[in-house]
């Protein structure tokens, strides 16, 4: 089952920067005046949607739908697919919706192409730093058409990993606690950091998708606290580990996992 051509790639980028642009129209964080108001809601579960998730969740999933009229989509502002062809979409229309409603810049579009549950294209974009990281399954990763690779470090470095959701323990290796998990999956890409140990209660796919193919690509390695892969689809368990790393000290990383309860 083929990914996508160039010409479509191309396009489903295009969108992609078309809903940022969209993103930034709300953001509170502009310095001109923006001009769509933001509307904040709170869902059942304490988190928040606003209008700019839905506005960039039209765009994007119009473009699917006329670019890929037999995938499924699975998107956080949607109700997941009756079924699947295969060919699964998985769309965060707007990661990090607290950071934009704070007008902080490390907000983000995720959106991934799963082929039978493996993740093999994704664009990460962050609208207001004008980053987009793309990858396809076996031609690499890119920044702004940069070539990605993670680091070759051996053995963990003070300060070098990203950690969430873990509690004492790991303060030798954990990076700055203010970075957010966007900015981290972009320097662990870039080889600045080794590594992401983050645990939490769920994980949507959308929240994993894009950044996993995109950090494989790199050279990097993906998996859950138990060392198995992911694969993603709406049929498919949501998960509460994700581990990343430069690949070559990934047994290290995990080993440095809490064990369950």
């Amino acid at each position: 089952m083929n990914t996508i051509t160039p010409k479509e790639r191309d396009k489903v980028i295009s969108a992609v920067r078309k809903a940022g642009e969209e993103l930034m129209s709300f953001w509170p964080g502009a310095s001109v005046g923006n001009g769509h108001k933001l509307e904040i809601i709170e869902k059942s579960d304490g988190s928040y949607v606003t209008s700019a998730d839905y506005a960039s969740n039209a765009i994007i999933v119009e473009m699917l739908r006329s670019l890929f009229p037999t995938d499924s989509i699975l998107s956080e502002e949607m109700e997941p697919p009756a079924s699947s062809s295969g060919r699964e979409w998985i769309l965060d229309p707007l990661d990090g919706t607290h950071l934009f409603i704070d007008g902080r810049d490390s907000f983000a579009i995720f959106l991934a192409l799963a082929i039978e549950g493996r993740a093999d294209f994704g664009v990460v974009y962050f609208p207001a730093r004008r980053q987009l990281l793309h990858a396809i399954r076996g031609s690499g990763a890119f920044l702004n058409e940069q070539r990605l690779r993670v680091s070759c470090n051996a053995a963990l470095r003070p300060k070098s990993i990203r950690v969430r959701g873990v509690t004492g323990g790991l303060k030798e290796w954990e990076a700055d606690r203010s970075l957010d998990s966007g900015s981290s999956i972009v320097q662990l890409c870039e080889g600045k950091l080794d590594g992401l140990l983050i645990l939490a209660p769920r994980f949507g796919h959308w929240d994993l998708a894009a950044p996993t193919i995109v950090i494989e690509e790199s050279g990097g390695t993906v998996t859950t606290r138990d060392g198995q892969a992911l694969t993603f689809g709406a049929a498919i368990p949501e998960y509460t580990s994700y581990i990343a790393s430069n690949g070559v000290l990934h047994s290290q990383l995990l080993s440095l996992v809490p064990k369950e309860d």
